[in-house]
């Protein structure tokens, strides 16, 4: 792996919503008072993992807490360091995807993939192991840090081409359908703008609504669709067709003012 292939320009994730969802605001930066993330790096390849290490370095929020180079030193960090933001590879030989399911009963890891495969089978198993962050290194290391950030938020951040991967497949659409159906106006919105990577503040800021009743709203949406968190929402919304394709031509940047 060489360091052009991870720290190249990242796409920008752009998504299109349509007239009935109000646009979201842009992001700012981390608030300069927030507290730090320790953020754990667990890659085999030592080239790709100092460029990783680089790129976090940079962002004055985060705390590079320790590293690793495959399943023997993960399975240390897990006992050593159970409440982090881990960006792992676990598609490499010194570790197996399995490590994922094993981190997800060790700790409590808020998990960032971060990796050069993009099959629909290994982005289904990472999310379905409890992973909230899929990003490819093809599209570089500048755009880790904050989704990193994003993670440790309690966000979930896809790649426009792991998002993709998790768009509708045939089997059990009228299962969804039908658990879609119990949803009110305002949780599909809030689900939407979930899919869409937006933060609960931003969801708040839009629809001009607290906080807490967006985490309200968001708690019915997962008992309704019977799914046990956020990540799994977000898959839900994909494959019950909710997103589209089209989806990903949109950016907040073009309904600034």
């Amino acid at each position: 792996m060489s360091p052009k292939a991870i720290n190249g320009e990242a796409d920008r994730h752009t998504h299109h919503v349509d007239s009935a969802l109000p646009p979201l605001p842009s992001p700012g930066p981390p608030h300069p008072a927030a507290a730090r993330v320790d953020v754990l790096v667990i890659e085999a390849d030592p080239l790709a993992r100092g460029v990783i290490k680089d790129s976090l370095r940079r962002e004055p929020c985060l705390n590079l807490l320790a590293e690793a180079d495959g399943r023997d030193g993960a399975r240390k960090l897990m006992r050593s360091c159970p409440h982090c933001v881990v960006v792992i590879d676990p598609y490499q030989p010194k570790m197996g995807s399995s490590v994922l399911h094993e981190i997800a009963e060790t700790c409590q890891w808020q998990v960032l993939v971060f990796t050069a495969t993009r099959s629909r089978s290994y982005v289904s198993q990472a999310v379905a192991a409890g992973a909230m962050g899929y990003l490819l290194k093809e599209n570089g290391a500048c755009a880790l840090s904050a989704a990193v950030v994003s993670v440790a938020s309690g966000n979930v951040v896809l790649a426009d081409s792991a998002a993709r991967a998790l768009l509708p497949m045939p089997a059990g659409g009228s299962t969804r359908g039908r658990l879609l159906r119990n949803l009110t106006e305002q949780e599909l919105r809030i689900l939407r703008f979930l899919s869409l990577g937006a933060s609960t503040s931003e969801i708040a800021a839009v629809l001009r609504i607290s906080d807490s009743t967006v985490k309200s709203h968001v708690s019915h949406m997962l008992s309704k669709l019977e799914v046990r968190d956020r990540t799994q929402a977000v898959v839900f919304a994909y494959q019950s067709g909710l997103i589209s394709v089209a989806d990903f031509d949109w950016t907040p940047a073009a309904h600034r003012d």
